[in-house]
């Protein structure tokens, strides 16, 4: 039965991922779309804990850089269903005057060295939030550890 809940949680983030769901990004801001992504996640109670954080400052978000982030933390957030075995998942959203910066955290058993350097990976996973993350960004990158887990950043400079 878990294994059909992880399944369902993976196609509904995808269906989000794909606009094949009712989930509507027009208008709506970055928080309120990562906590509807997260919210299926808690309700099948995959995770112990899946945790949305964020800071009150906030700024414009062009359309694709907002669709492009939803689309790397529902991937990140496959990932952890999927391969990591974590318990935990933490997803932050620190917001400063000129950049947001996003955290994704999850204390499974991390990744492997050569898929994160997207070497010889059958991960089409990584891949994606990597191609992803270049279309907005030129400040990202994963660091993980057995021991620790995974942790993926983002940094997002403000358009002006």
């Amino acid at each position: 039965q878990r294994q059909m809940c992880i399944r369902d949680s993976c196609n509904t983030l995808r269906n989000i991922g794909q606009g094949t769901s009712p989930l509507n990004t027009v208008g709506k801001d970055i928080h309120s779309l990562t906590q509807s992504l997260i919210q299926p996640v808690k309700d099948l109670q995959i995770f112990k804990n899946i945790l949305l954080e964020h800071n009150a400052i906030t700024f414009h978000l062009l359309h694709e850089q907002r669709e492009t982030l939803l689309f790397i933390i529902q991937e990140l957030i496959n990932n952890s269903i999927k391969h990591s075995g974590a318990s935990e998942v933490k997803v932050q959203l620190i917001w400063s005057t000129n950049y947001l910066e996003l955290v994704y955290k999850d204390n499974g058993k991390g990744i492997p060295h050569d898929a994160i350097l997207n070497i010889n990976t059958k991960s089409k996973g990584i891949s994606n939030i990597y191609a992803r993350a270049s279309k907005i960004s030129q400040s990202y990158g994963f660091e993980s550890d057995y021991a620790y887990g995974t942790k993926f950043n983002l940094h997002l400079n403000r358009i002006k």
